[in-house]
């Protein structure tokens, strides 16, 4: 376990803030795993080195000789540890470098990462500066693989030290503090200096507190959603499912016209299933009929899926259920891509594992999920500001080991209730981009919401609220960036919605431009007999936050393992002149 530390100054005080952090290291080097790899594949040279890179790049390892991180970037299969570097005007292999250690296999292929330091002279040099060679029987994987975490006993024995509960962190976290206040002899070993933590604070006139900070935060009102035929208020805990088994939906469409896809091994569950379905739409007003097909998969190969996915869209159908055999996500985004993105097609996938369930709750979630895809309004919330349009923008920037560009997502509400939504997505591979991809799909919104409104100059009225989320798209918005994204971004923006609404001769809306932040230190813990996690809708203002910005700390869920994470809201502009509690609610 280590300790993520930063000292700076807060609302009236300099703070310490100190969060736990853990990593996992297996005790299989990297040749097991490249080894085991090898047997299942056996002679099928090229599936196997494929599946290697798929397995290793984008992955932390760790050497055994000097307890170093490293990102692994390729697999040098032309390489092995016999391959000659130049040293000090010599020639020597790795072999002959490592002479104090045991490397048995001579013909293993070599890990490509990128140097993190000047001057390391302990690996073959590649053909970029930048790049440096490993030997994978001198690494330890680090990370969960996927079969890992599919393992309940595992992931169970874990989540007892990865996720603390705040009785338990509160006291590592005063243990940690203790350690730095009386014990001189701990020093700063990460950044190699030899000066006393103790000493080196009175240096710069500080002492550590005693204890951790003590102050006032306020909950927000338990939220009411409004139903066809009543409303139910949230729980303490944020949660509201268990009345869609009873309350009909503000507007419902009836499924007449859909066609299921099932593997052929599971074909047999499948009139239970739909009976079921049937029985738990009823109570949402919602009438659903017979499948107008039922197409049988013999294998679980994406050919096999993407050729009955053919067969049903040839029939033209309102929505198609997929049922998948497992939950890797290769043959998932197959789906997805040919029916959402190909064919723009409703489309619902369901475990197999489900299709024979005694229980009803996942039938319901795969229900409620069918009815919202449809354009349903299954609920309604009695949330203020019923004149302003909520527009949030994020960025995903591939998946491990991708070499891809990034992608930049948008979704805006369209009615006063918040239940319509439009959406865009746009490629980027530059920060510049992000900045022209943003304003082109919030005018793109706007020319949309005057065709769906059927009225040009309704848009002008109405308020913008413009969400835009650090937590992913980390280059652009990073914690020393905000400048630039209020003087870059936020002015692109600005600039070009002035400039669309001037074409049209009217006022541009008003603009209320908020970052959020989900990777934050800071966490927040409620004290009562013992300490214990807040509620949904906590918000604290003062004290932990920045006095140079306009933000606020919200926990917005219930964490029912370990201690809740907030999320930092830093408000950059804000025409509408929000009051404080018009924009934290």
């Amino acid at each position: 376990m280590w300790y993520v530390t930063s000292i700076r100054h807060h609302e009236d005080k300099m703070l310490l803030c100190v969060e736990t952090t853990h990593k996992v290291l297996r005790m299989d080097s990297v040749l097991l795993v490249i080894k085991g790899l090898e047997r299942s594949f056996g002679a099928n040279q090229n599936a196997f080195r494929e599946a290697v890179k798929k397995e290793l790049n984008g992955t932390i390892v760790m050497t055994t000789y000097n307890r170093k991180t490293y990102h692994i970037d390729d697999i040098e299969f032309d390489k092995s540890p016999q391959s000659m570097f130049e040293r000090k005007g010599e020639q020597q292999t790795l072999v002959d470098y490592y002479r104090s250690l045991t490397i048995k296999d001579l013909k293993q292929p070599l890990l490509k990462a990128k140097s993190k330091q000047e001057g390391l002279a302990c690996w073959e040099k590649a053909a970029d500066p930048g790049d440096i060679l490993l030997v994978p029987e001198l690494c330890q994987s680090t990370g969960l693989t996927d079969n890992m975490r599919a393992n309940f006993s595992l992931m169970k024995e874990l989540s007892k030290y990865l996720h603390q509960a705040p009785q338990e962190k509160g006291p590592r976290l005063d243990g940690f503090n203790k350690r730095m206040r009386e014990h001189p002899e701990v020093r700063f070993t990460r950044i190699q200096v030899n000066h006393h933590i103790k000493s080196e604070l009175v240096n710069w006139g500080m002492e550590l507190d005693g204890k951790l900070v003590e102050l006032k935060g306020r909950i927000l009102a338990k939220e009411v959603v409004s139903f066809a035929k009543g409303t139910h208020q949230v729980d303490d805990k944020g949660d509201f499912t268990m009345a869609f088994r009873s309350q009909q939906m503000l507007t419902s469409v009836n499924l007449t016209t859909w066609v299921i896809i099932v593997p052929q091994r599971d074909f047999a569950g499948v009139d239970n299933l739909v009976r079921t379905m049937t029985k738990v739409a009823a109570p949402l007003s919602m009438a659903i009929g017979n499948p107008k097909q039922i197409i049988k998969v013999p294998d679980a190969r994406s050919g096999s899926y993407l050729s009955a996915m053919e067969d049903a869209l040839n029939l033209k159908p309102q929505m198609i259920f997929v049922i998948l055999p497992n939950n890797k996500a290769e043959l998932y985004n197959v789906v997805k891509k040919r029916l959402a993105v190909d064919k723009g097609v409703p489309s619902q996938c369901f475990l197999a594992k489900n299709v024979t369930s005694k229980g009803l709750m996942s039938i319901h979630q795969g229900r409620r999920s069918d009815e919202c895809q449809a354009g349903r309004r299954a609920l309604d919330s009695e949330a203020s500001l019923k004149s302003c349009m909520f527009v949030g923008f994020d960025v995903y920037h591939g998946a491990k080991g991708s070499k891809g560009g990034s992608v930049g997502a948008m979704v805006a509400t369209f009615s006063a209730n918040f239940t319509k939504y439009f959406s865009t997505t746009s490629l980027f591979k530059t920060n510049d981009e992000l900045c022209e991809t943003m304003l082109a799909d919030l005018i793109m919104l706007c020319i949309y919401a005057c065709f769906i409104l059927n009225s040009a100059a309704t848009i002008s009225k109405r308020s913008t609220a413009s969400f835009r989320s650090e937590s992913s798209c980390i280059v652009t918005v990073g914690e020393g960036q905000l400048k630039a994204v209020y003087n870059i971004e936020l002015t692109k923006l600005s600039e070009g919605l002035m400039k669309m609404y001037a074409n049209g001769g009217r006022s541009p809306p008003l603009l209320t431009f908020i970052v959020v932040s989900k990777r934050v230190n800071t966490r927040l813990m409620m004290m009562k007999m013992n300490l214990q996690n807040p509620p949904p809708g906590t918000i604290v203002d003062e004290v932990v936050t920045l006095p140079e910005r306009y933000d606020f700390l919200l926990d917005f869920l219930c964490c029912r393992q370990g201690t809740v994470s907030p999320c930092s809201y830093n408000v950059l502009q804000d025409e509408n002149n929000f009051d404080a509690d018009r924009i934290q609610l």
